[in-house]
């Protein structure tokens, strides 16, 4: 059911239909269920629902979402790492969202996803990292002692256009 929601939830209306029927609640807790397909099912899902609306962002994280998704950065299944970060990237744009993103332990798993072996992971990674970062001289901070840097420079020679681009950005943070 993730998997078809989460092509429904790229509609705003739709994802607004998705939320008001009681969906957040379920993905987060499928986020810690035994299956990995439904694990990155759910944070993708999460991920296309939040979009651009900051109702849905405050909603996820009051269903309790940062804290299975921190912890799937360091799940065994590469996908669900990617989908992860990526729903944390989403999250991430809000300054107060971030800082307990941050709290919850993030930074280390995100450097850790930097070197990963998929791409789409490398590039949610350095965009979470990015947004993560933002004005935040203390995450900045706090993302160097990560060992943030040396990742995201090596990312900049990647074969993919777009973890290329990801890791520039979160240099310019």
């Amino acid at each position: 059911a993730a998997g078809a929601l989460t092509s429904l939830a790229w509609d705003d209306k739709i994802a607004a239909i998705i939320v008001a029927a009681g969906a957040l609640p379920l993905m987060v807790e499928l986020l810690s269920g035994c299956l990995d397909e439904g694990k990155a099912n759910a944070a993708k899902a999460l991920y296309n629902l939040m979009g651009d609306d900051d109702g849905i962002r405050v909603a996820a994280v009051e269903a309790g979402a940062i804290l299975p998704l921190v912890e799937l950065l360091g799940d065994s299944s590469d996908n669900s790492r990617a989908e992860a970060a990526g729903a944390l990237t989403s999250l991430a744009w809000d300054d107060k969202i971030a800082a307990i993103i941050v709290a919850a332990g993030a930074l280390p798993l995100m450097v850790e996803l930097l070197s990963g072996c998929l791409d789409e992971g490398k590039a949610n990674a350095a965009k979470a990292l990015y947004n993560l970062m933002g004005d935040d001289d203390g995450i900045r901070v706090a993302a160097v002692e990560a060992g943030a840097i040396l990742p995201l420079v090596e990312l900049l020679g990647d074969s993919s256009d777009n973890s290329r681009a990801e890791a520039a950005g979160a240099l310019t943070s």
